[in-house]
């Protein structure tokens, strides 16, 4: 074996360079077990309910007066409920970008097709913004052109299990009333 023998230079190169990405994947390694780290330094992280005391209450009820009929999902991101095509990719940007932050109180999807066919919305109209109102109607005018409706619920009213199903379009004995 000598020293210029090409076949012993491809091997001290084939282990240079395993042990060479050896070394950058445990720096790298090293470096992902850490990461993120710097930002929980001086905070306190803990989970929180998600639904409020009035919000449980109103879920349990929906989901009663559904029955099997819908699942019933809280705080759905509107875009979560939307197909959107467009000829122009900018105006299917915009709208998503409008969209990002808007969410419904309670979503009644399909179990069989696992679409939204109707949304609850608990907050009171008389106490938006201009900018907020304006931002529902475009939230309404969206949810309208997909075809699922808005209903919108007081939470501080009492409502019966037959009245919610009434007006979800949902008979006493589980048939749709052909509301939806």
């Amino acid at each position: 074996m000598r020293v210029d023998d090409p076949y012993l230079i491809a091997a001290g190169a084939a282990l240079l360079i395993a042990g060479l990405m050896v070394w950058l994947l445990v720096r790298r390694g090293g470096d992902e077990s850490t990461e993120g780290q710097e930002f929980l330094q001086g905070l306190s992280v803990t989970s929180r309910p998600i639904l409020s005391d009035t919000e449980v209450s109103l879920y349990n009820l929906l989901r009663l007066a559904v029955g099997e009929r819908y699942l019933v999902f809280p705080h759905l991101p509107v875009w979560a409920m939307l197909a959107m095509q467009s000829t122009e990719p900018s105006t299917r940007s915009r709208l998503l970008k409008k969209l990002a932050f808007q969410r419904v109180d309670f979503a009644l999807v399909h179990p069989g097709c696992r679409t939204a066919r109707l949304v609850v919305v608990t907050d009171s109209p008389h106490v938006r913004s201009e900018a907020q109102r304006r931002r529902e109607q475009l939230t309404v005018a969206v949810l309208n052109a997909a075809g699922i409706e808005l209903v919108r619920l007081d939470p501080t009213q009492p409502h019966s299990l037959e009245s919610l199903a009434a007006l979800f379009g949902i008979e006493p004995d589980g048939e749709e009333t052909g509301h939806y």
